[in-house]
Order: structure tokens, then sequence, then C-alpha cells
């Protein structure tokens, strides 16, 4: 039911040709430059892994003909006229994700009873089942969720290994686990730990008979092989298309080490923004709480099956610790590890002297999660901020009037045409903005451009030969000039300035300097700020939530002249 609620989020329709997610239109491009039905498997796109990307085409050219779709893309056809098989490949997509999903919760019961207990399994079976982060991560059209399913899995076939009362079926096991840590890194590039605990199992068939130790050797030869070769059926393109394979790997390494833009400017380093805002917003103050004593209480007992945890959480985390993107969901495939290690904690605890406050502190943070997810899951299923500001402006403005961005256009701008945010590998697929449609055409491109409804002054967003990069803010000197009526601005604009300035007060910013500049002669006429809330009680009423914890709940600004 949590995977389900708000499917449809960001659909594009013939109001809004892009998705709201910035994800998921490269990956819908990718989408639409395989087709594993005839053999062709590289999307000549290897910033993440195939195996997902193929997985999810499979499913909707499989889909397709039963549910009266059409193929897509029909390329030389207006966009808007299959659109809506557009985003049937997306909701495919996010389906596909959705059961690789719930698949993850079946994968951590039997993780989790393998190593533990049967009640230790269903315990995080449904820990993980509430959990926020994968329960929202679950609606995109993203790799994170079905990289976490196989990495799960791996572990939970190696754990079968763990006691190897029939040596042969143990070697089979870990060279199979092997095998789908290799298919995990086809999905992401940086599951590849998933392979480290298979040295437990592995050890204690060394440590057998002499016929024991051959075998383990056989394992450990079959694993590596089973990994590159697993890998290589996952993304195909390393092979096939290696140059832009390579190109696409050193570009996220390289974005890694830099950065991305203002985003993560100002923040704390990795390992501590993980520590601090991705697991507690991830999981819920209440279940990372409870993780965390889960984790420690393993860390003192050190037992086979801990190490055979800490062997892909240690790893995994230290990956992240040197990057400059601290995305909330990089942490995602640690999630159902460490939420075995904190049900081990409260099965242990649940036969000890104070069971009644384990079972206390279980319900608390199972119920914690759970009013996360429902209350988030809420929002993304409620009308989005951007389609309700641009249906403000419809009714309010006026054909003579200028409404303007606050800077180029992107996902989270409010959809004032179809066009608006189909910016960068979306133009392909309805774009660009109207507004900069003379660009394509090698035209001069006006200042205020005259739709239906109002007139529209937008900061350029096009790449051309001239200009490499977008425009950014909207000049003051335009603002002057052309004294729009209305003003947008979102948080996604704003935020990443604000908080530079907070610690770098000498700090500049064209959206800063814009806001400044709109206090005398407008007023802040409406804002759109959704934030999730049960009970009475509403996270985020303050604080702004982390980057990508937001697609779905951004706050827009509608300032008016006075």
């Amino acid at each position: 039911m949590l995977r389900a609620w708000g499917l449809s989020w960001g659909l594009p329709d013939s109001q809004r040709f892009y998705p709201y997610h910035p994800d998921e239109s490269v990956l819908l491009d990718a989408l639409c430059k395989v087709n594993p039905l005839w053999g062709d498997f590289a999307p000549s796109f290897y910033n993440y892994g195939s195996l997902y990307i193929n997985l999810t085409r499979l499913v909707f050219d499989l889909v397709a003909p039963l549910q009266g779709w059409g193929t897509v893309p029909r390329f030389g056809t207006p966009f808007a006229d299959w659109v809506g098989d557009f985003a049937h490949l997306l909701l495919v997509g996010r389906c596909v994700a959705v059961a690789l999903g719930v698949g993850t919760v079946y994968a951590v019961l039997s993780l989790g009873t393998k190593l533990y207990s049967r009640r230790a399994g269903w315990l995080a079976a449904v820990f993980l089942a509430v959990a926020p982060l994968p329960a929202l991560l679950g609606h995109y059209l993203a790799v994170d969720v079905p990289a976490t399913f196989f990495v799960t899995l791996a572990l939970a076939v190696g754990a079968a290994a763990l006691e190897p009362a029939v040596p042969r079926r143990a070697a089979g096991l870990i060279v199979l686990s092997a095998f789908i840590s290799g298919l995990a890194t086809g999905t992401k590039y940086n599951s590849f730990p998933a392979l480290f605990p298979l040295l437990v199992p592995l050890w204690q068939l060394w440590r057998l008979d002499g016929a024991s130790k051959r075998l383990a050797m056989f394992a450990a030869v079959g694993a590596v092989i089973a990994v590159p070769l697993a890998f290589l059926l996952a993304t195909p393109g390393a092979l096939l298309q290696t140059q832009r394979f390579l190109g696409d790997v050193s570009y996220e390494l390289g974005r890694n080490k830099a950065g991305q833009g203002l985003i993560f400017e100002a923040t704390p380093p990795a390992f501590l923004y993980h520590l601090t805002i991705s697991l507690p917003v991830g999981l819920e103050w209440p279940l990372y709480l409870l993780t965390l004593t889960g984790a420690g209480w393993s860390l003192a007992r050190r037992r086979a099956q801990d190490v055979y945890l800490w062997l892909f959480i240690l790893p995994f985390f230290l990956l992240l610790v040197p990057a400059q993107r601290k995305f909330v969901r990089y942490v995602t495939p640690l999630v159902p590890a460490l939420i075995v290690l904190a049900a081990s904690a409260v099965d242990e605890g649940l036969i000890g002297r104070r069971s009644r406050a384990w079972g206390a502190a279980a319900g608390v943070a199972g119920a914690a999660a759970l009013a996360s997810s429902v209350a988030h899951l809420g929002v993304l299923a409620a009308p989005d901020a951007r389609d309700r500001a641009a249906q403000f402006l419809r009714e309010h403005a006026k054909p003579s009037e200028i409404v303007a961005l606050a800077s180029d256009a992107w996902t989270y701008t409010p959809p004032i045409d179809p066009t608006a945010g189909a910016v960068k590998i979306a133009q392909l697929y309805g774009g660009p903005p109207v507004w900069d449609a003379a660009l394509v055409a090698d035209e001069i491109r006006p200042d205020v451009t005259q739709l239906p409804q109002f007139k529209v002054l937008a900061p350029r967003s096009v790449l051309t030969t001239v200009h490499n990069v977008p425009e950014g803010a909207l000049s003051l000197e335009k603002l002057k000039k052309y004294h729009p009526e209305w003003v947008i601005i979102t948080d996604y604009e704003y935020e990443d300035p604000e908080r530079i300035r907070r610690s770098d007060p000498g700090y500049q910013d064209g959206r800063l300097e814009l806001l400044t500049a709109l206090a005398p002669d407008y007023r802040l006429d409406r804002e759109f700020r959704p934030r999730p809330s049960l009970g009475g009680f509403t996270w985020w009423w303050r604080g702004i939530p982390p980057h990508d914890w937001r697609y779905y709940m951004p706050t827009v600004r509608i300032y008016r002249r006075k």
C-alpha cells in the first residue's frame, strides 16, 4: 500500500512535458535508446548501470501491446501526441521499482532469519516496510531501490552459506551471492561491497577438512569469475561502448570529487551529513537510534553474523565519505543491513529482563517510521505545489501582464507552459522552453514571450555555441526595464545561496540580489509550501528538507507588484 500510494506523482501530460524528478528525464532518455527484445542493450548512457534500464524497457515492451499503448519514442511526431505513452513508460519504471522494493522486504526477512532468528527476520521486514527512505524512493524511476534489492538479495543468499552443514551447497551459495553482487554493481556501481561479506562463509569452509578447503578455493575462484560476468550481463555497454562507458564513469567520479554546484556548499562533511541528516531523515529518529543501538550491540557481541554485515556496511559507508555529493538517497543500500542489526538487538532484548522496554522501543521506532512515511507520502499524493502555482497564475494573471521567472527554468519551475522545465536532455521530448525556441532555430531570442494566459520574462536555459551554461538569475536590469507584475521563485533557487551566506556573509548571488530588489516594490502574494503533517505534528515546519528529499514538496513563492 505504501509503495503504490502517490505513484502517479508528476507524470508528464499535455500540460507538462517533463517529470518533476530531475533524474527521471535522464533515465527516460536512456530507456528510449534500448530495445532488449531485439538485442539492443546499450543505452549510450553509463552514469548508472544498465540492468534497471533494460529491465524496465523489457517490461514496458511486453505490457504496452496488452494495454493498447503506443511505441516510445515517436520522433517526428508532435510530442503532445505521444506524451501519454511517454508517461506510461515512466510509470512502468516506477512499478518495477515498487516490485523490487517489495522484494527487498522479503529479502531482508530472509537475511534476518538466516543470520539471527525468525523473529529478528520479521522485525527487520516490518521496519523496512515502514521506513520512509525505501518507501519514498520506491516511487521514482531511479536506480537506488533496484540496487538495494540486489544488494540485500546477495547478502541473504550469502548468509545461507554461513552454516556449511553441506559444504558443497555452501560453496554454490557463495558463487550465487557473488553473481548477484555483480548484478547489483551493474545497477549502481558502488554496490560491489556486497561481495565482501562472503569472506566469512569462505573462511568457515576453509577451516573444515581437506575437501572443504578445496571447495572454499573453488568457491573463491568462482566468485571472482561470477562478479565481472554478472556485471557485464547487467551492463554490456562496458564492452560494447567501452569509451562511452569509461567517459561516463569518469564524469560521475569527477562530480563526486568536485561536488554539484551550490547544493552541498556550506554543509557538513559527508560522514557527518549522512550520520546526522541522511539516515535520521530516511529512517526517522527512533528507528535510526535503534539501528545505532543494534550496531553497538553487534560490535560488543562480535559474532560471525555480525562481522558478515559489517563487512558490507563499513566499506560501503567509507565509499561515501570522500564524496562532495551527499544526496540522502546514497545511503539507501545501507538501510536493510542496519535494520537487521536493529532487529537482532530487539530480538535478544525481548528474551531478557527488560523485554517490555525493548518491545516499547521497537513499537515506537516502527510507529514513528510509519507515521513519517504516511505523512510524506500524503504530500506526494496531493496536488504538487508547482501545479497549484501555475493554476493560480492562469486564474489571476492577465494576458497583458508579465510573469517573470527568478532564474532559468528547471524541474522546479511551475508549468506555466508545457515546455517550461524541458531543459537539457528533456529538450528531445517536448522542449526546449517555448521562450528559448528561437535559440534552437538560430534566431534572436526575445526577452518577453507572449503565452495565451500572460507574458513571460525568463532567463535563458538553453545552451548554445556562445553560451555553454544557463543564464542563471533574472538580471536586475531586466527587472527594472520590464517591471513584471508577477515574479516566481522557489526554494531550490534561494535556499542554497541563503545557506552559504549564513556561513559567509560576504557571499554574493544573483537570486539573493533579486529578492532584495523585490522588497520595495513587490509583496509576497502567495506561497505554496507543502509539508508532511499527521496527528497535529508537522515535519519541516521551520526548516527546509534536504535537496533530494523535497523533490515532491518544493516551496513556490509568487510575488506581485504593489
